[in-house]
């Protein structure tokens, strides 16, 4: 017998003012009143599969084990792009088979194509239709085996990794958070020394910092974030608005030469 699950986590673009989330919500508690819910976020940026990777991907040690993802960002709504069940050793994950769940697969999970048909289908809501009674079901521990057919070939994406050379790296902002902070692919394991400049727009920026409050008001700065990568900031501003930041800018970050003895704050 399959094992049930109580918890639901949903990561979707529909945005924190929009109903469908909890519609969502509603059909999965009229299959299964026991469920419980996080919304890890609503406020994906619409169609952003990249982002929707990128903070799923970083997010699911902070979760219990036995938990199911339902992931709703999905550009190709309605299309004949497919739906998938995808089951780890950990946690299982629901979400539509366009590259959102790149990075499980190295891992070699278990996968499902859904073939699952309700009663009801709407073309712009397969989050209502498919996805929520899927993981619904899934809760109630019945075998994916009754709510698709083995899959092979999933649709997989990578996040770009930084260029590494000499004296800079090259990188991208990734994702832009509801403060304008403004995460780059630049892992702090890259980060042998403190940085000279970071280069964006052509605009420099050379506070390099272990904490917001270091640096004066309104000031713009460079920070290793919670997620463990380099993050463009001012201090109780908004980066992106301020400095004119988009996902997907081009970074690039000056390094000091390697003699330097200097460490990174947040690491040694």
């Amino acid at each position: 017998m399959r094992s049930k699950s109580s918890l639901v986590v949903i990561l979707t673009d529909f945005g924190s003012r929009s109903p469908f989330p909890g519609i969502m919500k509603g059909v999965m508690l009229t299959i299964n009143p026991e469920l419980k819910f996080v919304d890890l976020s609503n406020d994906i940026t619409p169609y952003n599969v990249m982002e929707a990777l990128f903070i799923l991907k970083h997010s699911l040690y902070y979760f219990p084990d036995g938990s199911i993802f339902l992931v709703v960002v999905d550009p190709g709504v309605g299309s004949d792009r497919k739906g998938l069940i995808v089951k780890t050793k950990k946690h299982v994950f629901v979400a539509p088979d366009n590259g959102v769940l790149s990075f499980l697969f190295d891992t070699n999970p278990e996968v499902w194509e859904i073939t699952y048909k309700p009663e009801r289908l709407s073309k712009t809501f397969h989050g209502r239709d498919i996805f929520a009674p899927v993981v619904a079901k899934l809760s109630l521990g019945v075998d994916p085996g009754t709510l698709g057919k083995r899959y092979y070939n999933p649709v997989k994406i990578k996040i770009p990794e930084p260029e590494i050379k000499k004296d800079k790296i090259l990188g991208r902002v990734i994702f832009i958070d509801n403060f304008g902070n403004c995460t780059t692919n630049i892992e702090q394991k890259y980060l042998h020394e403190i940085p000279r400049a970071l280069i964006i727009k052509n605009q420099h920026i050379e506070k390099f910092v272990s904490s917001y409050s270091e640096a004066k008001e309104g000031e713009p700065i460079m920070i290793i974030n919670s997620f463990g990568f380099l993050e463009i900031a001012i201090n109780q501003g908004n980066a992106s608005k301020t400095l004119g930041i988009e996902s997907g800018d081009k970074v690039i970050l000056l390094i000091s030469p390697s003699s330097s003895s200097q460490t990174p704050p947040g690491q040694g």
